[in-house]
């Protein structure tokens, strides 16, 4: 490997597509962002993928010094042929051999990786996760997604479904998920769930500064709801009151399933603020009164460049392995 060798990190998402220069350490040269909203099908934006990946690597004359691609994607990926098993947020995009085009349009080796999954090796390289063997990054966002690192490896599962804790069912009954069940955490604690909530009861005639903002309620979402508790609204407190018992069950589960000594929490709704962290600590300590097994929960500290640069280490992984075990 020279040593002058860099990666190209891409993270697709439902709403808009990171595309980023990594170097082997971690450090971000470069980046692009297009929008994946409003899109017509998986070969426009694909299109559109490969026209700014060729920019933003002949732009910055970046050229031959790319030497791997690392893909990040909103579902679960085959981990033996990488190709889309499930895309929740892109539909259409099923069966698509997601590196296998993009290295044929580039003609640069493709790895591909669920995004939370991604996003969790560029924490544990990186960011967060550092120094440890037994690390877990839970992402809050529209919706909730999980990464594992046990013994210093990603769990990915036969198919890539693990770390799919957003759609752990949390309550039978609860309302249905885009994945066909019902009372998936994602649909009880993420931001699009506490968006809903508080429209939810909004039109059902509660009361809340909500109503008072001037605008729509079929407008309202999660940040609102954030806004509205800081200022002591008692239906927005309330609403993240039972969110966050939601996801303080989910970090339980995390915990007696696979004990981590670190989980590291990221997303729009994930990175909270302090605050979110202590209250779902303090649930936690009523949940296991053994001092939680001992876990460490932190905030991600890689941001919004978790997902460029947490696809990157998709990419540094596979053509210099022996960085993991520098991870620590």
């Amino acid at each position: 490997m020279q040593e002058d060798q860099l990666v190209l990190g891409i993270d697709i998402g439902g709403t808009k597509t990171a595309l980023g220069v990594v170097t082997r350490d971690g450090r971000l040269l470069d980046e692009m962002v297009l929008p994946s909203e409003g899109v017509r099908g998986k070969d426009m934006l694909m299109k559109r993928i490969v026209s700014a990946a060729g920019e933003l690597i002949t732009g910055q004359q970046f050229g031959k010094r790319i030497a791997a691609i690392g893909v990040g994607f909103p579902g679960p990926i085959s981990p033996s042929n990488c190709i889309v098993a499930e895309a929740p947020n892109l539909p259409g995009w099923e069966g698509v051999s997601l590196c296998e085009v993009l290295s044929g349009a580039l003609s640069i080796p493709t790895y591909g990786e669920n995004d939370a999954n991604a996003a969790a090796l560029g924490e544990w390289l990186y960011g967060s996760g550092r120094g440890t063997r037994d690390f877990i990054y839970l992402t809050i966002s529209t919706g909730i997604g999980c990464g594992i690192i046990s013994g210093g490896r990603l769990i990915q599962g036969t198919s890539g479904y693990s770390g799919e804790l957003g759609h752990m069912i949390m309550d039978p009954l609860g309302p249905e998920c885009g994945c066909g069940r019902r009372g998936c955490l994602e649909m009880l604690a993420s931001g699009t769930a506490i968006g809903r909530q508080a429209r939810t009861r909004l039109s059902g005639g509660e009361e809340s500064v909500l109503g008072e903002l001037g605008r729509p309620v079929e407008d309202i979402t999660a940040r609102e709801v954030f806004e509205g508790a800081a200022q002591g609204d008692p239906l927005s407190q309330d609403i993240l009151d039972e969110a966050l018992g939601w996801i303080a069950i989910g970090c339980n589960n995390l915990l007696v399933m696979l004990n981590p000594s670190r989980i590291a929490l990221g997303g729009g709704v994930g990175l909270g603020g302090d605050w979110f962290l202590e209250e779902i600590e303090q649930r936690l300590q009523e949940l296991s009164p053994k001092d939680h097994f001992g876990v460490e929960l932190v905030q991600a500290s890689l941001g919004k460049n978790a997902g460029i640069v947490g696809a990157g280490a998709v990419a540094w992984l596979r053509i210099d392995p022996k960085l993991s075990s520098e991870a620590p």
